[in-house]
């Protein structure tokens, strides 16, 4: 945000020495070729700051971003892969289930609204020895 201001500072200060040289008369070849140079460069920084003030606003100013959502809620969110996602959604006295890819969306199931328990289950450490002992000789298989 401090960037935006400063860039906009140096913008404006760029724009007057750029009409101040403009409204000097011109005197000789050198003096010509420099006020000629420092007006294109100072109309260069000026639509460049137009350019980066249109993307900062984009930025903060998104489609939707202040519409009414009281319809549609993402009650639960899981990520099976790096562009993969389940998620269940509540629409009215509905909840779907939905497979999220990069490419499509999938409903995978459609249950009716109920309330969910939201404690979350916590895995003890003897939990993980004894899976992970059970996987090790799964793998190693019988001897």
């Amino acid at each position: 945000m401090h960037r935006f201001f400063a860039a906009n500072a140096i913008g404006l200060i760029s724009l007057w020495s750029g009409l101040s040289q403009a409204a000097e008369p011109v005197t000789g070849e050198t003096g010509s070729s420099w006020a000629g140079a420092g007006n294109a460069l100072s109309g260069l920084v000026i639509v460049l700051l137009i350019i980066l003030g249109a993307a900062w606003l984009l930025k903060r100013v998104q489609p939707g971003r202040f519409a009414d959502h009281h319809l549609l809620h993402t009650r639960s969110s899981l990520s099976v892969g790096p562009r993969e996602r389940v998620l269940v959604v509540e629409i009215g006295e509905q909840w779907l289930v939905l497979g999220v890819t990069a490419h499509t969306i999938t409903t995978l199931h459609t249950l009716p609204r109920t309330e969910l328990n939201e404690r979350p289950v916590a895995v003890t450490a003897a939990g993980f020895a004894d899976w992970l002992n059970r996987a090790k000789s799964l793998r190693e298989g019988p001897r």
